[in-house]
C-alpha cells in the first residue's frame, strides 16, 4: 500500500497497512451480514460506498490526505473482489446441510427363536453356557 503516505511523504508501514485493511474487511464483513454486499464494490450503492470512505477515515486519517477519498476507494476497488469470492464460498459452505455426518444408524431386529433349549458357546472358556 505504497499508495498510502503520510503527511511527509513518507509510505505508511507493513502492520499498519495489515490493520488498515483488516478494519476494511470488518466493514464489508458488516455490509455482507446486513445483505448488503455486492459481488462487485463498484456495484455497491453510493451510500454504502460514501459511509465506507468516511468509517475507514475517520479511524485511518492518514486515509484523508488525498481528494474525493480515492485512496480508500482504490483500496477497496482492489482488495474486495476477491474478499467477496472467498467470503461468500465460506459462508455458502458453512450454511450447507451437513452431508458427510454418520451414517443412519441401522435399525435393531429381534429375532424370536422357536427352539427355547439352544445355547451360545463362551468364546472365553470355548464351553457352552448355560441358557
Amino acid at each position: 500500500m505504497t499508495y498510502v503516505e503520510q503527511s511527509d511523504g513518507k509510505s505508511i508501514g507493513g502492520r499498519d497497512a495489515e490493520d488498515i485493511c483488516r478494519y476494511a474487511r470488518s466493514i464489508w464483513i458488516d455490509l455482507y451480514s446486513w445483505g448488503m454486499a455486492p459481488k462487485k464494490w463498484g456495484d455497491a450503492p453510493r451510500s454504502v460506498q460514501d459511509q465506507y470512505a468516511r468509517d475507514m477515515e475517520n479511524k485511518w486519517p492518514v486515509l484523508q490526505l488525498c481528494a474525493n477519498s480515492w485512496k480508500v476507494h482504490y483500496l477497496a476497488t482492489k482488495n474486495y473482489p476477491q474478499w467477496y469470492k472467498s467470503y461468500h464460498k465460506k459462508a455458502c459452505e458453512f450454511n450447507k446441510p451437513d452431508t458427510k455426518g454418520p451414517p443412519p444408524k441401522k435399525r435393531k431386529v429381534e429375532i424370536e427363536d422357536d427352539d427355547a433349549d439352544h445355547c451360545q458357546t463362551d468364546p472365553d472358556t470355548d464351553t457352552d453356557s448355560a441358557c
